[in-house]
């Protein structure tokens, strides 16, 4: 048997791993550009999905509400594409700024869709291998890992306060909070619903000629309130089916929508 199937890396060099891969494509992007830097990035993170594969070992987890949380991962998904589409009607649509041209049709097809997947997949192993003492902590500091992998944002958003709040509340926070509730299905549910609520959202981007352009809080808020609705939905579900007897504590993502309802209030206002 090959020596690397003995080998099982801890989550903390994992969690470093996954780091400096991110370190090190954002500085090959600021010295050689955003092409070069797209076409190879889909790579890195097929090559960090293979690698994670085989240095770790996921934990036996009986999933009793299995069926239960993929139905509602689902719904979830169509919920967002036609809330979505609905706030287009309500306010504007834009044309998709993707260029829609044959050839980067494919070039996004080629960059997109495998690094979903990938995201989806290292999320999934990493979730359910997981320490049941340390695993809330763990799964907070991996979709903040994720966040930055799945949002690409160039580094020159950080450089002003304006552009760096801007990319805080427009991508930063929804990405976390889908982040979060993605990390509780993967615990809860399969690996095809995380990639469904992933996918689904990103192909409607791909191939739709148009698409809504409605105010920026308008798609905050349209991307946090349903993932904060499901989670509630879903724990109280399966609570419930654990019988347990003791007051059901407040976990962090209820703690993290307060929050983010207050920041968005404090918004609007």
């Amino acid at each position: 048997m090959p020596l690397f199937m003995h080998i099982n890396l801890t989550t903390r060099k994992i969690f470093v791993i996954l780091i400096l891969a991110e370190i090190v494509t954002t500085t090959i992007s600021i010295f050689t550009g955003s092409e070069f830097y797209f076409c190879l990035k889909p790579f890195i993170h097929i090559g960090l999905t293979i690698f994670i594969y085989l240095f770790t070992t996921p934990k036996y987890n009986i999933k009793r509400q299995k069926k239960f949380v993929n139905q509602i991962t689902i719904m979830a998904t169509i919920a967002y594409i036609l809330i979505y589409f609905l706030s287009g009607i309500l306010f504007s649509f834009a044309n998709n700024p993707l260029n829609m041209k044959s050839y980067n049709i494919i070039f996004n097809i080629l960059y997109y869709i495998p690094t979903a997947i990938s995201v989806e997949l290292i999320r999934y192993r990493l979730t359910n291998t997981f320490n049941y003492q340390k695993r809330l902590k763990n799964i907070v500091f991996l979709s903040i890992i994720l966040t930055f992998y799945m949002s690409n944002i160039p580094v020159s958003n950080f450089m002003a306060l304006n552009s760096f709040i801007e990319t805080f509340y427009q991508i930063i926070i929804p990405n976390f909070v889908i982040g979060c509730f993605l990390s509780y299905v993967a615990l809860n549910g399969s690996l095809y619903s995380c990639i469904i609520y992933t996918l689904c959202p990103t192909l409607f981007n791909l191939f739709s000629p148009i698409v809504p352009n409605p105010e920026w809080i308008i798609t905050v808020i349209i991307k946090t309130i349903i993932p904060l609705l499901c989670y509630t939905l879903l724990d109280r579900t399966i609570t419930q089916e654990k019988k347990k007897s003791q007051k059901k504590s407040k976990t962090l993502p209820y703690y993290l929508g307060i929050g983010i309802m207050t920041i968005l209030a404090m918004l609007l206002t």
